[in-house]
């Protein structure tokens, strides 16, 4: 089992970035339920009432600070917000172009080595992933189905490309600085939502080794999107 990874301030702060403060109070608020119902079975797995102690500690910071910097919270709600919906309508046009690109793909050896260098990882390739499938698109257009709606997608590439920059928070803003400074909020953000994933876990686990008779679909975030709006890197 590989060690687990130390996290620096600066990564809890960029993991903080990616979720609303509100959505983590949430959260924060149901996990720390779930880990007092479920005490006599967490702690076998090294959560006990001391974590949870210090885990709602962490909470109620996080809460004086929410209340002491609501300007900061409202604007910083807004970049998540804005940043979400550019890079899930980014993904969604990624994958119809990605998939009516990858059928042909299956037999012309060079069109499946272009798709795949254009094919993004992450949501930090959108900008440049977008404007390129755009290009196959157009010069593959004669060759994909009549009612793809091929020109309509090739359409749509420059919008989703600028939405990307232009929204507050978005994937290229984000790796500029922050349009107000929330690094405190951000700070205690990123370490709510480290600790809230694996509180998760490890209550997956007590569920799969059947110390816990509850459904592992309660050790789940319901309010943070866990993975952000991210496709999956494959295997």
């Amino acid at each position: 089992m590989p060690a687990k990874k130390v996290l620096t301030s600066a990564q809890f702060i960029a993991i903080g970035r990616r979720h609303g403060s509100e959505d983590v109070q949430k959260e924060g608020s149901e996990v720390a339920a779930r880990w007092e119902r479920d005490l006599a079975a967490l702690k076998l797995f090294g959560f006990g009432k001391a974590g949870l102690t210090g885990f709602n500690a962490l909470r109620d910071d996080h809460s004086k600070l929410l209340s002491e910097r609501s300007t900061a919270v409202a604007a910083k709600t807004n970049a998540v917000g804005g940043r979400n919906t550019a890079t899930s309508a980014a993904w969604a046009w990624v994958d119809m172009a990605s998939s009516m690109l990858g059928e042909l793909a299956t037999t012309d050896a060079a069109l499946a080595t272009e798709v795949n260098a254009a094919d993004p990882d992450d949501d930090g390739d959108l900008p440049a992933a977008i404007p390129a499938l755009a290009t196959i698109l157009t010069k593959r257009k004669a060759d994909l189905p009549e009612d793809a709606d091929v020109q309509a997608r090739v359409d749509e590439a420059p919008a989703l490309a600028a939405a990307l920059h232009d929204a507050p928070g978005a994937v290229a803003a984000a790796k500029a600085e922050p349009v107000i400074d929330t690094a405190e909020i951000d700070l205690l953000d990123g370490r709510l939502y480290a600790a809230i994933s694996s509180l998760n876990a490890a209550g997956r686990k007590a569920v799969r080794h059947g110390k816990l008779s509850v459904p592992a679909s309660e050790y789940t975030a319901k309010h943070l999107n866990v993975r952000g709006p991210t496709k999956p890197k494959p295997a």
